[in-house]
C-alpha cells in the first residue's frame, strides 16, 4: 500500500464515522423535539383549562360577594343596639 491508498483508507474511515454520528445526533435530536412539541401542547392544554377555571371564579365571585353582603347585613341587623 502506498501513502495515497493510506490516506484514501484514514479518509474514508474518518467519513464512516462522522456520517454515523450525525445519524445519531439527527435521530436524538428528532426524539427530543417530539419530546418539547408533547411538552408545549400539555402546557397550552393546561392553560385552556386554567383560563376555564379562571373564567367561572371570575363569573361566581358577584353572586358570592352578593350573598357575603346579605350575611353582613344579617349579622349585623341581629346584634343588639349598644347605643
Amino acid at each position: 500500500m502506498d501513502e495515497y491508498e493510506i490516506l484514501v483508507l484514514i479518509l474514508s474511515i474518518t467519513l464512516a464515522i462522522f456520517l454515523a454520528l450525525a445519524i445519531a445526533l439527527t435521530i436524538i435530536l428528532i426524539r427530543i423535539f417530539r419530546r418539547i412539541d408533547s411538552i408545549s401542547q400539555k402546557a397550552e392544554h393546561f392553560a385552556d383549562n386554567l383560563e376555564g377555571a379562571s373564567d367561572f371564579f371570575k363569573n361566581a365571585s358577584a353572586p358570592v360577594a352578593a350573598a357575603k353582603m346579605i350575611s353582613n347585613i344579617i349579622e349585623w341587623a341581629r346584634k343588639p343596639n349598644k347605643d
